[in-house]
């Protein structure tokens, strides 16, 4: 009986009002991810460099800029905790939770780019249920 797992590459996500899609080498080894919630009228499409992916303790931190709004001075960031998934022999799915914390970090006054005093950013956090697979792309 062999020990060896696998380690899925896509990653399905949702919590009723939003959906998150993660994959890893869907386009010569690029990382993509897709977010939609209510809120938009439309999907958010990222790839490669437009990613922010960093290994942590308890699984990794798969980040991107949502909008930059200089006239409101902020910007949003969306990170989804992804946790550390090892797949069986045989077994091509597996049911997970994740979190994704939605970021808004205050910007500098465009005049003299003074430091932004006091709390520069916000979290507001959501658990997500979703899907580890392995896929061949």
């Amino acid at each position: 009986m062999s020990n060896q797992v696998f380690e899925p590459n896509l990653f399905v996500f949702h919590n009723g009002e939003t959906q998150i899609q993660y994959s890893i080498g869907r386009q010569s080894g690029v990382s993509e991810l897709d977010y939609q919630t209510a809120l938009l009228d439309r999907s958010n499409h990222f790839s490669g460099d437009e990613i922010s992916i960093i290994a942590i303790a308890i699984g990794r931190l798969i980040t991107v800029t949502l909008a930059s709004d200089l006239a409101q001075q902020s910007e949003k960031i969306l990170t989804l905790l992804l946790p550390i998934v090892y797949l069986p022999v045989g077994v091509m799915e597996y049911s997970i939770q994740a979190e994704v914390i939605l970021t808004t970090r205050r910007l500098p006054q465009p005049r003299g780019w003074r430091r932004v005093e006091g709390q520069v950013e916000t979290y507001q956090t959501r658990s997500l249920s979703g899907i580890a697979r392995l896929v061949e792309f």
